[in-house]
Protein backbone atom coordinates (compact mmCIF):
# COMPACT_ATOMS: atom_id res chain seq x y z
CA UNK A 1 0.00 0.00 0.00
CA UNK A 2 1.57 3.42 -0.88
CA UNK A 3 -0.09 5.95 1.34
CA UNK A 4 -0.34 9.05 -0.50
CA UNK A 5 -0.11 12.37 2.48
CA UNK A 6 0.22 15.30 -0.22
CA UNK A 7 -0.84 14.94 -3.73
CA UNK A 8 0.83 17.10 -6.30
CA UNK A 9 2.50 16.42 -9.85
CA UNK A 10 4.40 13.90 -9.23
CA UNK A 11 2.45 11.66 -6.40
CA UNK A 12 0.76 8.76 -9.06
CA UNK A 13 4.15 8.23 -10.33
CA UNK A 14 4.36 5.55 -7.72
CA UNK A 15 1.97 3.83 -9.33
CA UNK A 16 4.15 1.92 -11.10
CA UNK A 17 5.85 0.59 -7.77
CA UNK A 18 2.88 -1.27 -6.31
CA UNK A 19 2.56 -5.42 -6.13
CA UNK A 20 -0.17 -6.93 -7.78
CA UNK A 21 -3.86 -5.90 -5.94
CA UNK A 22 -1.72 -3.17 -4.59
CA UNK A 23 -3.49 0.17 -3.14
CA UNK A 24 -2.80 3.90 -3.49
CA UNK A 25 -4.48 5.93 -0.43
CA UNK A 26 -4.96 9.60 -0.99
CA UNK A 27 -5.56 11.48 2.14
CA UNK A 28 -4.28 14.10 1.28
CA UNK A 29 -3.54 17.31 -1.74
CA UNK A 30 -2.37 20.15 -0.08
CA UNK A 31 0.48 20.08 -2.91
CA UNK A 32 -2.75 19.65 -5.60
CA UNK A 33 -5.34 17.55 -6.20
CA UNK A 34 -5.12 17.73 -10.13
CA UNK A 35 -2.06 14.78 -11.09
CA UNK A 36 -1.71 12.75 -14.28
CA UNK A 37 -1.77 9.09 -13.68
CA UNK A 38 -0.70 6.59 -16.46
CA UNK A 39 -4.02 4.25 -16.18
CA UNK A 40 -1.79 1.20 -17.65
CA UNK A 41 0.20 0.85 -14.74
CA UNK A 42 -2.53 0.72 -12.21
CA UNK A 43 -4.00 -2.27 -14.62
CA UNK A 44 -1.13 -4.60 -15.06
CA UNK A 45 -0.65 -4.60 -10.85
CA UNK A 46 -4.73 -5.06 -10.36
CA UNK A 47 -3.86 -1.67 -7.94
CA UNK A 48 -6.76 0.06 -6.29
CA UNK A 49 -6.94 3.90 -6.03
CA UNK A 50 -8.95 4.57 -2.99
CA UNK A 51 -9.59 8.06 -1.49
CA UNK A 52 -10.55 9.44 1.63
CA UNK A 53 -10.77 12.18 3.94
CA UNK A 54 -10.47 12.36 7.46
CA UNK A 55 -11.94 15.95 8.08
CA UNK A 56 -16.00 14.91 7.93
CA UNK A 57 -15.67 12.73 10.36
CA UNK A 58 -16.71 12.37 14.06
CA UNK A 59 -14.62 12.20 17.24
CA UNK A 60 -15.32 8.47 17.81
CA UNK A 61 -14.27 7.77 14.50
CA UNK A 62 -11.15 10.18 14.47
CA UNK A 63 -10.54 8.59 17.81
CA UNK A 64 -11.15 4.78 16.47
CA UNK A 65 -8.49 5.76 13.69
CA UNK A 66 -5.72 6.93 15.35
CA UNK A 67 -6.10 3.65 17.51
CA UNK A 68 -6.29 1.49 14.90
CA UNK A 69 -3.19 3.13 13.84
CA UNK A 70 -0.97 2.77 16.95
CA UNK A 71 -2.10 -0.94 17.31
CA UNK A 72 -1.44 -2.17 13.84
CA UNK A 73 0.87 0.86 11.82
CA UNK A 74 3.14 1.81 14.37
CA UNK A 75 4.10 -1.94 15.02
CA UNK A 76 5.13 -2.71 11.58
CA UNK A 77 7.48 0.66 11.60
CA UNK A 78 8.62 -0.48 14.74
CA UNK A 79 9.73 -4.04 13.77
CA UNK A 80 11.15 -2.30 10.23
CA UNK A 81 8.33 -4.33 8.16
CA UNK A 82 6.70 -0.87 7.23
CA UNK A 83 9.47 1.91 6.10
CA UNK A 84 8.84 5.94 5.62
CA UNK A 85 10.86 6.84 2.44
CA UNK A 86 12.97 9.57 3.61
CA UNK A 87 14.36 11.91 0.69
CA UNK A 88 16.72 14.22 2.71
CA UNK A 89 17.92 14.74 6.42
CA UNK A 90 18.90 18.31 6.69
CA UNK A 91 20.02 20.29 10.19
CA UNK A 92 17.04 22.86 11.98
CA UNK A 93 19.65 25.45 10.70
CA UNK A 94 18.89 24.50 7.16
CA UNK A 95 14.74 24.53 7.24
CA UNK A 96 14.97 26.98 4.44
CA UNK A 97 16.57 23.92 2.16
CA UNK A 98 14.26 21.57 3.34
CA UNK A 99 10.77 23.96 2.46
CA UNK A 100 12.52 24.73 -0.91
CA UNK A 101 13.46 20.54 -1.40
CA UNK A 102 9.54 19.79 -0.67
CA UNK A 103 8.12 22.84 -2.95
CA UNK A 104 10.98 21.79 -5.33
CA UNK A 105 9.89 18.54 -7.88
CA UNK A 106 10.80 14.92 -8.01
CA UNK A 107 10.96 14.55 -3.86
CA UNK A 108 9.87 11.37 -3.19
CA UNK A 109 9.80 10.71 0.92
CA UNK A 110 10.25 12.88 3.62
CA UNK A 111 12.51 15.68 4.53
CA UNK A 112 13.84 15.33 7.86
CA UNK A 113 15.42 17.89 9.87
CA UNK A 114 17.33 16.97 13.11
CA UNK A 115 18.09 19.18 16.10
CA UNK A 116 21.87 19.34 17.44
Amino acid sequence: MIVELVGGQDSLQRVSLLRSRGKVLIVGVQAGATVPLRMFDLMLVRGHLIGTTIRGRTHAEKALLADLVRTSVVPLLAQGRLRVPVDTTLSLDRYADGYARLAGPGKFGKVILTCG
